[in-house]
C-alpha cells in the first residue's frame, strides 16, 4: 500500500473512533459499538465499526485498499448484504450505493459516514422488517446467489466480500469515458425491447430515470465525474498564481539582470524575464499544490464542496502523481533558470561582457581580441528568413556565437570600435555560413 493509503487508514481509526462515540450516545436502537481491524490481504487492512441493533448487525468499514468507506448488514439466516441489496427488497426509488471511494480526506471520510448513517437511519424500520421475515432474507439471498457461486456465497465475511452491485452498476454510471446514467438508460431500453429480463437494480433504476428529462440524467451522471464547473475550481487557483508568480519573478529576474550587466548597454532582458517567469509558474505549482484545500474551501461554495472533495481526493490519489509533478517543477526551473537567465553579451566602452549560460563564470573580452561579423538573417528547419534589423556574432575564444539583433545604440558602439580598432565587420548569410 502506498504512503498515503496507509496514512488515510490510520486517520480513519481516529474518525471513526470519535464519530461513532458520539452516535451511541445520541441514538436509539444501538446497544453498543466495537471496533475490528482485520486483514483483507497481506497488503491491505480493514476497518470497521461494528454497530449491534436489537435486531440485526451492522458494518461501516474502511479498506485501506482505495480508501474505500461502505457498509454491510448482517442479519441472521442471511448472507452478509450492502445497501443495494436493502434498496432493491424494497423497491426504492433511491439509486443509491452508499460506497465512497478514495477517501482520503477527513472531509471525504466525514462525508461519506455522514451519508452511510442518515440513509441507516432513514430506512432503520425497513431493516428491522427485513431482520424480522425470512421471506425478505430469502429474496437478499437469492439475487446475490444470481452474481455468487455457492461456495463464495458460504463464505461471505467481512474481509472478501465485494458490494458487487456498487461494482457492476456504480462504476458503470460513473465512468469518465461515457454519459452516465443517459447511456445506462438507453441500454435498458434495448434490453426491454429486445426483450431480455431486467434484474432488481435495473428494474428500479429503469423506473426511476424512465421519468426523468436528460437533463436530470446528465446531472446524476455528472454527481460524482469531473464537470466543466469542477476543472474551474480545481485549476482556476493554479492558474491565477502561476500568472502572478510569472510577473514578479519575471520583473525580479530584469532586476537581477539589471545588476549583473549594470553599466553595460545591449543586453537582452527579454529573455532573462521570460525564463525567470516561467520558472515561477513553475514554483507557483509548488506553492499552489500547498494550499490549494485552503484556496478551495474560499472559491468551492458550500453547497458542492461534498462533491468537489470527492473529486479533489481522486485528482490528488496518487503519491507517485505528485512525486513526479513535483520534480518536473524542480527540473522546469532549472532548466529555464540554466538555458535562459542572467546570460548573453553586454558592451561598454572599454569591453564586451559575456557568458552562455547562468551559474559559467563571466568572461571580458576587447573588442581588439573579438572578432564581430554582420549576419543578414538564419535558417530554421531548412527556411531562410532576414532580420529586420542589422544582427551581429562574436568570435569569443576562437568559437562563433549568434548575438542577434541589436538596437542603434549598440550598433553605434561596435561601429565606432570597428573603426577604432580597424576592424572589417564582415557579412553573412547566416552563422551557419561563417568559416
Amino acid at each position: 500500500m502506498s504512503k498515503k493509503s496507509r496514512q488515510a487508514f490510520e486517520m480513519a481509526k481516529g474518525i471513526f473512533d470519535s464519530y461513532f462515540a458520539d452516535m451511541g450516545y445520541n441514538k436509539s436502537g444501538i446497544r453498543f459499538i466495537t471496533y475490528n481491524e482485520i486483514k483483507e490481504d497481506k497488503k491491505s487492512r480493514i476497518y470497521s465499526a461494528v454497530i449491534e441493533y436489537n435486531d440485526f448487525r451492522q458494518y461501516v468499514n474502511f479498506y485501506e485498499r482505495g480508501a474505500v468507506i461502505n457498509s454491510i448488514f448482517d442479519f441472521d439466516n442471511c448472507p452478509l448484504c450492502h445497501f443495494g441489496e436493502i434498496l432493491n427488497v424494497l423497491d426504492s426509488d433511491d439509486l443509491s450505493f452508499y460506497t465512497y471511494d478514495s477517501c482520503y480526506s477527513e472531509d471525504l471520510m466525514k462525508f461519506a459516514l455522514e451519508n452511510i448513517m442518515q440513509a441507516t437511519e432513514k430506512y432503520f424500520n425497513d431493516l428491522i422488517s427485513i431482520s424480522n421475515s425470512q421471506n425478505k432474507k430469502d429474496i437478499i439471498f437469492n439475487e446475490i446467489k444470481a452474481y455468487c457461486n455457492d461456495e463464495d456465497l458460504n463464505n461471505k465475511d467481512i474481509a472478501d466480500d465485494v458490494d458487487l452491485l456498487h461494482l457492476f452498476y456504480g462504476t458503470l454510471t460513473l465512468s469518465d469515458e461515457d454519459n452516465g446514467y443517459i447511456d445506462f438508460l438507453k441500454d435498458l431500453r434495448k434490453k426491454k425491447s429486445k426483450g431480455k429480463e431486467l434484474d432488481a437494480f435495473e428494474k428500479r433504476a429503469y423506473r426511476v430515470m424512465s421519468k426523468m428529462s436528460k437533463k436530470q440524467l446528465k446531472e446524476m451522471s455528472n454527481d460524482m465525474k469531473k464537470t466543466k464547473e469542477d476543472r474551474l475550481y480545481l485549476y482556476a487557483p493554479y492558474v491565477f498564481f502561476a500568472i502572478v508568480f510569472a510577473v514578479i519573478f519575471g520583473f525580479v529576474g530584469v532586476k537581477i539582470q539589471g545588476i549583473l550587466y549594470d553599466g553595460y548597454i545591449g543586453v537582452d532582458y527579454f529573455e532573462s524575464a521570460l525564463g525567470f517567469a516561467t520558472a515561477g509558474a513553475a514554483i507557483s505549482l509548488i506553492f499552489t499544490g500547498l494550499i490549494d484545500k485552503f484556496i478551495y474551501k474560499i472559491i468551492v461554495p458550500k453547497s458542492k464542496m461534498g462533491h468537489f472533495n470527492i473529486i479533489y481526493e481522486k485528482e490528488k490519489s496518487s503519491d507517485l502523481g505528485g512525486i513526479l509533478a513535483l520534480i518536473c517543477c524542480v527540473v522546469l526551473c532549472g532548466f529555464f533558470t540554466f538555458a535562459f537567465c542572467f546570460s548573453g553579451a553586454g558592451f561598454n566602452e572599454d569591453n564586451i561582457k559575456y557568458r552562455e549560460y547562468c551559474f559559467q563564470k563571466f568572461q571580458t573580452y576587447s573588442y581588439i581580441d573579438v572578432e564581430i561579423a554582420e549576419i543578414d538573417g538564419s535558417y530554421s528547419d531548412g527556411v531562410y528568413s532576414e532580420y529586420l534589423e542589422p544582427a551581429y556574432a562574436f568570435n569569443f575564444d576562437g568559437e562563433w556565437y549568434e548575438y542577434g539583433a541589436a538596437d542603434s545604440e549598440t550598433q553605434e558602439l561596435l561601429n565606432k570600435k570597428a573603426k577604432e580598432f580597424n576592424k572589417k565587420i564582415k557579412t553573412y548569410r547566416a552563422i551557419e555560413d561563417i568559416e
